[in-house]
C-alpha cells in the first residue's frame, strides 16, 4: 500500500501495480491486511476501505456502507474472523457481512484512532487521539489514558510482547510499558524521543520501533539505535513489521540510492 503510488503485487520476482488507472478509487493507501480467508484490504486516504479477493475481485467501502469515516489508519482481525478498522471518525467492525461503526455513540472516546490490537486475551485494544479503548465481543469493557499512567492520551502503537508486557507508543511523548501492573516511562532510557509510528516484536523477543528518526531496538536489556541515512539508507520508517520468515522488514517515505 502506497502513499501515491497505488498498490504494489510482489510475486514470483514481479511486480503488478494497481492504481486509478486500473480502476481503484484513489493511489493513496495508508494500511495493509491480509484477513484469514486470503482476502486483502487496504485502507485509504479519505476513500474508505479497498478489499480484493480472487473469487470477489475489488470491492470498496465507504461511510455510505456504513464505516465510521473514510480516512483508515490500520486494520486487523478478532477472534471472530470480524475485521476492524481504525481510522477518522472512529472504530468500524465488519461483523455478520455489515459494517459497524462505533463513535462516541456507542462509546467511544477519541475521535480519531491510530493503531489495533488483538491482545492474547481476544480483547481488541484500539488507541487514539484519546487513549486506548479496549473491547471485549465488540463491547467497550475498558478505558485507558494519562491518568492512568499512559504517558499522553495521544496512543499511535500498541504491543503484547512474548513476556506479557504491554508496549505503547506515543506521537510526541516516546513509550510506556505495562509491567506487572504498573506503566513505567521508557521515553529517556530508550531515546526514541518524539514521532513513534509503530512497534513489533522479532521471533527472538527483541523489540522495534519506528519513527521518522529510524529505528530503535530494545532486547529487553539494551536499547539500540538505528538512524536513517547512518545505519540506514532509508527516511522516515512508517512502520516496522515481522514477514512470514521472521524477518523485520520497514516501509519509508523515502529511499536513498
Amino acid at each position: 500500500a502506497t502513499n501515491g503510488g497505488g498498490i504494489v503485487r510482489f510475486e514470483n520476482g514481479n511486480y503488478t501495480y494497481y492504481s486509478t488507472s486500473t480502476g481503484l478509487p484513489t493511489n493513496f493507501y495508508r494500511s495493509a491486511f491480509t484477513d484469514i480467508y486470503g482476502t486483502v484490504w487496504f485502507g485509504t486516504s479519505n476513500h474508505g476501505i479497498v478489499s480484493y479477493s480472487t473469487n470477489e475481485g475489488w470491492t470498496q467501502y465507504t461511510t455510505a456502507d456504513g464505516l465510521a469515516g473514510n480516512t483508515i489508519q490500520d486494520i486487523c482481525i478478532d477472534e471472530n474472523a470480524d475485521i476492524w478498522l481504525a481510522g477518522s471518525n472512529g472504530l468500524s467492525r465488519f461483523i455478520n457481512g455489515q459494517w459497524q461503526s462505533i463513535t462516541s455513540s456507542e462509546g467511544a472516546n477519541s475521535t480519531n484512532y491510530f493503531d489495533l490490537e488483538l491482545a492474547p486475551d481476544g480483547t481488541i485494544w484500539a488507541g487514539g487521539d484519546n487513549g486506548i479503548d479496549i473491547f471485549e465481543n465488540g463491547s467497550l469493557t475498558n478505558h485507558l489514558d494519562a491518568s492512568d499512567g499512559l504517558n499522553s492520551n495521544y496512543v499511535t502503537a500498541i504491543c503484547h510482547d512474548s513476556h506479557n508486557i504491554v508496549w505503547v507508543g506515543h506521537a510526541q511523548d516516546g513509550t510506556c510499558a505495562l509491567i506487572e501492573g504498573v506503566w513505567r516511562d521508557y521515553s529517556s532510557s530508550s531515546g526514541l524521543g518524539t514521532d513513534l509510528k509503530s512497534m513489533t516484536e522479532d521471533d527472538n523477543g527483541v523489540l522495534y520501533f519506528s519513527s521518522s528518526y529510524g529505528v530503535t531496538s530494545f532486547d529487553g536489556t539494551n536499547w539500540r539505535q538505528y538512524s536513517t541515512g547512518v545505519e540506514l539508507p532509508l527516511y522516515s520508517i512508517n512502520r516496522v513489521f515481522k514477514d512470514p520468515s521472521g524477518s523485520i522488514c520497514l516501509s519509508a517515505r523515502y529511499y536513498n540510492a
